[in-house]
């Protein structure tokens, strides 16, 4: 469940541990998936479909295993104003059988035990840092998603190595 990136990784590689059938479901329509157009590609040339404009609603369980998920038409994901507010079509769901689930949706920092730290500028869910990742609080430094909302791996990676580096110079390493 899912349309990013991580979601086609995911897809791809339970196929490739040995999963028979593969499908991934995501809100956004085919033109709004989040997933780069060769992530698609690779995956449905693997053999994995693509279903856009699904939710999902339910899994369904059987004497404690996964038997199967319900998802629901979505039918707008953003609202006028852009923000993320999917809007669905109750009356048109569809039942896909599984035994396993594989949930790769978005996600955000919880931020909220910083709300209360007044050196610490948090913008839009996401802490400011200066150009050396220090916060406006001195000897805090931050690195990853909590910069600038989810990104790649590689560059969650490449922010907190400069998190790093800074945090070694400023002990005096």
């Amino acid at each position: 469940v899912g349309g990013g990136d991580v979601a086609m990784d995911a897809a791809r590689s339970a196929l490739r541990l040995g999963a028979l059938k593969v499908s991934a479901h995501c809100l956004e329509s085919s033109k709004e998936v989040p997933a780069h157009s060769w992530e698609i590609r690779e995956a449905e040339e693997e053999g994995i479909t693509v279903n856009c404009s699904w939710g999902p609603h339910r899994i369904i369980g059987e004497a404690g295993r996964v038997k199967g998920i319900e998802f629901v038409r979505c039918a707008q994901v953003f609202d006028q104003d852009g923000k993320f507010n999917p809007l669905y079509c109750a009356e048109e769901k569809q039942i896909v059988e599984a035994d396993s689930v594989i949930l790769t949706i978005g996600q955000s920092p919880d931020l909220s035990f910083l709300q209360n730290s007044p050196e610490l500028k948090i913008l839009r869910g996401v802490i400011s840092v200066g150009e050396n990742q220090e916060t406006d609080m001195a000897g805090v430094f931050a690195g990853g998603d909590v910069l600038g909302g989810a990104a790649s791996v590689i560059k969650a990676i490449a922010s907190g190595r400069k998190a790093a580096m800074a945090i070694d110079k400023y002990l005096g390493g």
